[in-house]
């Protein structure tokens, strides 16, 4: 599947002998799990600092209820610190985990109880909002695939073209960070067809860099070329999907010299 191949793709990455950068710098470009992810994807290719890049992936994610996530951190922190030949730091209590995962399954009981009873008094909006803070508490969790089942789900309460489009593009995201994409390029697909993405300009802008990146998974560099350089400045600072802006100027550029005659 599409998730497996991207792993073999990670391991078969060249290795590097040095990060060509200054490894904290290069983080703070990113946010949540996207950041977690171009950690763990620095610490496959660039062995000399795979320590420091899965310190800061586990510090990303601490007092998080993302706890399977975390633990595979420190596990793969653990077997680091062996390969170079230094002292793991000390484990995190189980205590520290008991109190998340805790934390998580009341906070999902309070909402499957707030569904229940909004959908016996049939109030539609209360319906839709609880719907994506559901979907929000399986990203928070790290249930990827969940979290866009969620968010699919939530389509049958909207009641406008933006609640429409928001439900479309946040499934898309966590397809992203699933890396499942072909349901990206669907969603995708259904969001530029809603009657409120034209005139939003941060949803045109995570369209367009979604399909970028399925498309640059999909061996398809001069059309991912395309979506990266299509994807407009936002002035207010918004994060966008998986990428920084740095990346979107280069990307694009990179892609779109694979066509170039030579």
């Amino acid at each position: 599947d599409d998730e497996a191949m991207n792993l073999e793709q990670d391991a078969d990455a060249t290795l590097l002998t040095e990060l060509p950068t200054d490894l904290n710098a290069y983080a703070e470009q990113y946010e949540g799990f996207s950041k977690v992810q171009h950690l763990q994807f620095v610490a496959t290719v660039c062995p000399s600092v795979n320590v420091e890049a899965l310190t800061l992936a586990l510090a990303t994610l601490r007092d998080t209820p993302a706890v399977v996530l975390q633990k595979e951190l420190e596990q793969s922190l653990r077997l680091a610190h062996k390969d170079r030949g230094t002292s793991p730091p000390e484990a995190l209590p189980a205590s520290y985990y008991a109190n998340l995962e805790k934390q998580a399954k009341t906070n999902a009981l309070r909402l499957d109880d707030d569904m229940k009873s909004y959908k016996q008094n049939m109030a539609k909006e209360n319906i839709r909002l609880t719907s994506m803070e559901l979907a929000a508490h399986f990203k928070d969790t790290a249930n990827f695939d969940e979290a866009r089942r969620q968010y699919v789900r939530t389509r049958d309460y909207c009641t406008n073209s933006q609640h429409v489009l928001d439900v479309f593009v946040s499934a898309a995201e966590m397809a992203v960070i699933s890396r499942n994409w072909d349901f990206a390029f669907s969603m995708t697909n259904k969001a530029r067809i809603s009657a409120a993405f034209a005139s939003n300009e941060l949803a045109r802008g995570k369209v367009s860099c979604i399909e970028g990146l399925a498309l640059l998974n999909k061996g398809l560099f001069y059309e991912a070329g395309q979506k990266f350089l299509a994807v407009p400045v936002l002035e207010d600072g918004s994060s966008l999907v998986g990428i920084s802006s740095r990346d979107l100027a280069l990307m694009g550029g990179l892609c779109l010299l694979t066509e170039t005659p030579r």
